[in-house]
């Protein structure tokens, strides 16, 4: 019976796409070959490891679809440190979204209003796999430098995992890359926890004893401690099933400080408490340095096919606390959920961003938000199609771990 067990656990885990069941000896393997990439100086790298950020992308880095100006930011040209007279200069901050993964520079929508509007530079600060707690350290350690106007904050529903997340692996496949979190103190308010490993030393050193990572397990909500932990989950497929099962079932189901409940962001849960924490720093930073400040709500996929069907989307409980609070903000499902198209696949790449033309739609809907956004101040820009009117005004707590 055990044998059968084996046998039948052993082939469920190689047929489920999703979660991936493996051995952590699989798991250390996969996380060395990367880390040794990353560290190879043989050749250049789009990504490179950073103190503060966890990452970033690295300056004038040109290869494929990528091309980096010496600031770092995704960008054919430099930047002169004021903008022209007449000129709204726009920063823009967040992740693959806002950078425009799986399209060239010019393709990308920040690329495309800057192209498409002469009356608008738009510097791209966007960095892949990013959280908004990194967006927003980045905006602290370099917005300021080219005296933008309008400073944006994009925010992709992935988002709300990555505020309580600091190794990548942990929650997606995907680079072996770690990052800063926040976590809330007793009054709420924010406090800055560095990143567990911040140089080329510590990456060798986890290179050198990959069970490393095994260290910051508690400081990250998605750390599958059965997995690494547990001495007999390399040497039964049932366990390992179990283990995949199991905590999928808690973190779906149970877990009463899980991000996403019942299809919709947990505004009960750390995850969700972080986020709204994070844009009010966000608000405050951006107005105490005289800039205008607003967040721009990407929709993934599943998104858009909830707005085109008329339902709120998983984020609604997030627009919700904006719209209470005064923060402003522009939804670009309204842009996607709206078109002609008969399908959303032609919207989004391969890798589930943009497509080129989803690029486009966001970028021709987005210029003239940008403009108002701009003109009103930080006023409210628009109101989405399912919420009320509010007249609520903006708290300016400042958060605490800035660098």
């Amino acid at each position: 019976m055990l044998a059968i067990a084996e046998g039948l656990s052993a082939f469920t885990a190689a047929v489920i796409s999703y979660p991936r069941i493996r051995r952590a000896s699989t798991l250390y393997s996969e996380q060395s070959e990367q880390i040794r990439a990353l560290l190879d100086t043989s050749e250049a790298h789009h990504t490179e490891i950073h103190p503060v950020l966890g990452w970033r992308h690295a300056p004038n880095f040109h290869g494929g679809l990528n091309l980096m100006n010496s600031a770092a930011l995704r960008a054919r040209r430099e930047y002169a440190p004021v903008p022209p007279a007449g000129v709204l200069r726009v920063a823009v901050f967040g992740d693959s979204y806002v950078y425009g993964a799986e399209v060239d520079n010019d393709r990308c929508w920040a690329g495309r209003i800057e192209r498409e509007n002469p009356d608008i530079e738009v510097l791209n600060y966007g960095v892949s796999g990013y959280g908004v707690d990194q967006a927003y350290l980045r905006y602290l350690l370099e917005g300021r430098a080219f005296s933008p106007r309008l400073v944006v904050m994009g925010f992709v529903p992935d988002d709300i995992n990555r505020a309580v997340n600091v190794y990548r692996r942990f929650l997606s496949p995907g680079a072996a890359l770690f990052k800063p979190r926040y976590v809330l103190g007793p009054d709420g308010e924010l406090s800055l926890v560095a990143a567990p490993f911040k140089g080329r030393a510590d990456y060798e050193r986890v290179l050198a004893r990959p069970q490393e990572i095994t260290r910051i397990g508690s400081r990250d909500y998605w750390y599958p401690a059965c997995v690494y932990e547990n001495p007999l989950h390399d040497y039964s497929a049932t366990l390992r099933l179990a283990c995949a099962a199991g905590g999928q079932l808690y973190r779906r189901y149970l877990d009463p400080d899980r991000p996403i409940k019942g299809g919709m962001f947990n505004e009960h849960s750390s995850a969700f408490k972080i986020q709204v924490a994070l844009f009010r720093a966000f608000f405050a930073a951006a107005r105490e340095r005289g800039a205008v400040p607003l967040i721009v709500m990407l929709p993934d996929q599943k998104a858009v096919l909830r707005a085109r069907r008329g339902e709120p989307t998983v984020y609604q409980p997030l627009l919700d606390y904006m719209r209470a609070h005064g923060l402003s903000y522009v939804d670009a499902s309204d842009a996607l959920s709206t078109t002609t198209e008969n399908d959303v696949m032609p919207l989004f790449a391969e890798g589930g961003h943009y497509s080129t033309r989803g690029n486009q739609l966001v970028a021709s809907w987005l210029a003239s938000r940008l403009r108002r956004a701009a003109a009103s101040g930080g006023g409210t820009v628009e109101q989405s199609r399912f919420e009320p009117p509010s007249q609520s005004s903006v708290p300016s707590t400042p958060a605490r771990g800035r660098p």
